[in-house]
């Protein structure tokens, strides 16, 4: 029972991987108007990438924490470095994917660069919430952050504050590295110490 339930959370990820990264090849170059909080004279707008990113990041991070039982804590195997490796697979597939709908769109690179973004950003933050035991809950966090955003993405002024990196069309920012990068240090962490902090 358990060898199907995560067979079947396998294909929902690997679907949802070639679909959402699909829709952000096809979609990557448009814009969804959105309203916000931090300025009533300036709409803004989201990059379409972001919404598929957001999608695959819940799917995954429910389909990972719901393939972990409680007697898996006590295995011999490292079940966070088969789930993180397999986190790491779904998002080569959907970027790979994302890059063939662009090139047959006839776009450039940045929509899949700005979805690779996207989704790891997203993962690092669905993965500071595992490292702080909030298990099952933990997509809430890159929810919250995306709804942040699109609430108070810009100042004023219209210019977007720097914490709001992904409301940007453009893949460049320091703080969506450092925190692909956090992404990267808190899997290891978790690799090696097999249990959230708490």
């Amino acid at each position: 029972m358990i060898l199907a339930l995560r067979t079947r959370g396998i294909v929902l990820c690997m679907v949802s991987a070639v679909l959402c990264g699909a829709a952000a090849g096809v979609f990557g170059q448009q814009f969804i108007a959105i309203p916000f909080l931090g300025s009533l004279f300036m709409p803004t707008q989201m990059p379409a990438p972001v919404i598929p990113s957001l999608v695959l990041s819940i799917i995954l991070g429910a389909s990972i924490h719901g393939s972990h039982c409680r007697w898996m804590l006590s295995s011999v195997r490292n079940i966070w470095a088969h789930s993180m490796g397999f986190a790491g697979a779904m998002l080569v597939i959907a970027s790979v994917v994302c890059a063939l709908a662009v090139a047959l769109a006839g776009g450039g690179q940045f929509p899949t660069l700005v979805f690779v973004r996207d989704l790891a950003t997203l993962m690092a933050f669905w993965l500071v919430g595992i490292l702080f035991g909030m298990g099952a809950t933990a997509t809430v966090v890159p929810v919250a952050y995306v709804a942040l955003c699109s609430a108070f993405a810009r100042s004023k002024s219209g210019e977007y504050f720097p914490w709001a990196w992904i409301m940007q069309p453009h893949p460049y920012s320091w703080l969506g590295l450092i925190s692909i990068g956090a992404g990267i240090g808190i899997a290891l962490l978790l690799i090696k110490r097999r249990r959230p902090l708490r």
